[in-house]
């Protein structure tokens, strides 16, 4: 008898004091995070990049500007903007009073200083200085700042509101697509179980696993610095594993039962079978989602140990609240029947496909792989880049405030690039020098402007030993041309032009911030997917010991992760069906997410491939020859394999409706994954292989 099974029977036999201790741990993490718990942040910080000693250097040296900012955009639908002047100059007036505003710049100043566009002089942008950072100040004082100043709208003047305070402010609200997926879970378990019990109980384990990852996460951030996405994220992440762990031990105790054991027995055998498979897949997801800390970026790295967190109760809560819960509800765990998904079926159509796939391997293996191939090939053209504002609904005001600096101005000012030169101490050289580059950076290709600065408000520090300006790039962010700008600045413009002067000009902001953050994803790359391969090799040749089935599993999971990014470039960078989701226009791959899909979906692939293996590996282990175990094994694992992965599917896409366009991302990049993944990559690519291998799939192993 092993642990799992000795765990499982002692849950099951002391069922009231798990449940209590489960209810202290649950209660206590939420009422803490109520009382002590922060909330999250969207600072983004990126160590050892050229874009974080820059805004080191800013935050040190003008620490007026080092907090957040927002930016007005004014628009005289009548005529020109000139004509408003009286109505602007009353609205900054009151943006000036506001709490925690340090400085408001004036769009009506002469060129070089003035922000009212020569092109359409209806449009024109004022910039606020605040003196804390956007997670310190909070959704209030946005919501503040658009009430006071809204007052001076008119039928002539427009005002819409930009900047990183409107657009990082904002909660993300999660609740409808927690709604709608929950929903979709109880139908599919209904379906699966056929019983509102047994439905239940995977939906509590769920919940609760979620909530005390929640809290923990909540009373985290006192500590560290936590990603609005990443409690969003856990939560899509939580319910969906929380859910499949507990609908495999509810269907595994179901069928323990039905063998004639006790529910101690069958609680314990559960534990020892289908918990040792959460157990195992659990401990992928965690290995790959903490091989995003290569990266050495801390919004990645925090997303990965909330995520993580959230898992690992739910593997606790699996293993312990379950069988305890399994031992209360003991043979009642069928109440509420519902007969139409309780009809006997000879033979199930697991066992019918497994005979069909395993009859043709060959056609079979290679009609997958060419499916999931063809399925990634657009993945070879994906760009990695930023979001911003035009990725917000179209009525919001932060997109509306973005496309009127585009129309008045040009695609660049909505995010300049910040400028930093560490002058050498000889002011008269140094001017001259500043005076150089200023120049040779206007007359770059690509480069629309170089201005004063509008956060900051003035141009040198109180030392002179700073100094700080902007550049305007022709494109945004999201064009191809913005990075190639970056990187010939940085590597051939301003070492050219301040070569032996003592000057260094850093180029920092939100563009060079992606650009950075895009070349250390890249350069680590290779290694992060190296290193979660050879953990999860590992972890599945201990549990199996068997060297063939890590190798596939691997290398299936990866075919199904290029399917997912395919599909993800097709619809958000090619466009295919990005209306229907709620996103007006093409956007890149974001950044920092990329590595995270990998991560996620390596570690919940394993869930399907641990599950149905196990199966199979309890049918050869009992006697049955390899090619019978493949067809009885997945017959068995089939119907919950699939069910599992339907109701992961709908929590997933659920969080495609969210208004959050990494949300979008993430989710429909991990339903399409889940899909692939069990219906080609589990229900076809596995049976074929391993009927193929024969014994050699459970090398050196053997029979256990």
């Amino acid at each position: 008898m092993g642990f799992l099974d000795r765990l499982g029977r002692f849950c099951a036999r002391n069922h009231w004091l798990v449940i209590a201790i489960w209810f202290v741990v649950f209660s206590g993490a939420i009422a803490a995070n109520f009382v002590a718990g922060g909330e999250p942040s969207n600072s983004f910080t990126l160590p050892g990049t050229q874009s974080q000693e820059a805004s080191d250097i800013l935050d040190e040296q003008f620490p007026d500007a080092a907090g957040s900012s927002a930016t007005l955009v004014f628009d005289a639908t009548g005529g020109s903007l000139t004509a408003q002047q009286t109505q602007v100059e009353a609205a900054l007036a009151e943006a000036a009073k506001l709490d925690h505003v340090v400085s408001v710049s004036n769009p009506f100043l002469p060129a070089p200083y003035g922000t009212v566009s020569t092109t359409d002089t209806s449009i024109g942008y004022a910039t606020l200085s605040y003196d804390e950072s956007t997670s310190e100040l909070g959704v209030e004082v946005a919501d503040d700042l658009q009430e006071k100043i809204g007052t001076f709208e008119t039928d002539d003047l427009e005002i819409e509101y930009g900047g990183d305070l409107i657009v990082n402010s904002e909660p993300i609200d999660t609740g409808l697509s927690e709604e709608v997926g929950l929903l979709a879970a109880i139908i599919v378990l209904l379906i699966a179980l056929g019983a509102v019990a047994a439905m239940g109980i995977p939906i509590v384990s769920a919940i609760v696993g979620v909530g005390t990852g929640l809290a923990g996460i909540g009373l985290a951030s006192n500590a560290i610095t936590v990603p609005a996405v990443a409690p969003a994220a856990a939560i899509m992440i939580g319910l969906g594993v929380g859910i499949d762990y507990s609908l495999f031990v509810v269907a595994r105790y179901r069928q323990a039962l039905d063998d004639g054991l006790t529910p101690v027995d069958a609680a314990g055998k559960t534990t020892a079978t289908s918990g040792r498979a959460v157990v195992t897949a659990g401990s992928t997801v965690i290995v790959a989602l903490l091989g995003l800390l290569v990266f050495e970026v801390p919004a990645v790295s925090t997303i990965a140990y909330a995520i993580a967190l959230v898992v690992v109760v739910s593997i606790v809560s699996a293993v312990t609240l379950l069988p305890a819960v399994l031992g209360l509800v003991g043979r009642h765990i069928d109440w509420g029947r519902i007969r139409f998904f309780n009809r006997p079926r000879p033979e199930s159509g697991g066992h019918k496909w497994a005979k069909l796939v395993t009859r043709v391997p060959f056609a079979s293996l290679a009609a997958g792989v060419i499916v999931l191939g063809l399925i990634a090939l657009p993945m070879f053209g994906m760009q990695l880049g930023p979001s911003d504002a035009t990725d917000a609904p179209d009525s919001a005001t932060e997109h509306k405030a973005y496309d009127l600096i585009t129309a008045g101005f040009g695609p660049g000012y909505n995010t300049p690039f910040l400028m930093v030169a560490e002058l050498s101490g000889d002011q008269t050289a140094d001017q001259t020098t500043l005076g150089t580059v200023l120049t040779t950076l206007a007359g770059t290709d690509g480069v629309a402007a170089v201005n004063p600065p509008t956060v900051v408000p003035q141009m040198f520090n109180s030392a002179g030993d700073t100094a700080v300006f902007q550049l305007i790039a022709t494109t945004d962010d999201k064009d191809e041309k913005t990075p190639e700008l970056i990187k010939n600045i940085r590597d051939d413009v301003l070492p050219e032009a301040t070569s032996g002067t003592g000057v260094s000009v850093l180029v920092g902001g939100t563009s060079a911030a992606f650009v950075d953050l895009d070349e250390r994803i890249t350069d680590r790359l290779v290694m992060f997917i190296a290193l979660v391969i050879l953990i999860s090799f590992v972890i599945l040749g201990t549990v199996f010991r068997s060297v063939a089935i890590p190798l596939t599993a691997g290398a299936f999971n990866l075919l199904v992760i290029g399917a997912a990014y395919g599909v993800l470039v097709v619809v958000f960078q090619w466009g295919w069906g990005l209306s229907a989701i709620g996103i007006s226009g093409e956007t890149p791959i974001i950044s920092y997410l990329a590595p995270v899909i990998f991560a996620v979906l390596f570690g919940l692939s394993m869930d399907y491939e641990v599950y149905a293996v196990s199966r199979i590996a309890e049918d050869h282990a009992a006697g049955e020859d390899p090619d019978a175990a493949v067809v009885d094994g997945l017959g068995s694992a089939a119907r919950m394999v699939v069910a599992a992965a339907s109701i992961m599917f709908f929590v997933f896409a659920a969080f495609v409706i969210n208004d959050n366009v990494v949300l979008k991302m993430f989710g429909l990049g991990l339903a399409v994954a889940i899909l692939l993944d069990v219906f080609i990559a589990r229900m076809v690519l596995l049976p074929s292989v391993l009927h193929l291998l024969g014994r050699a799939a459970w090398w050196p192993g053997g029979r256990r």
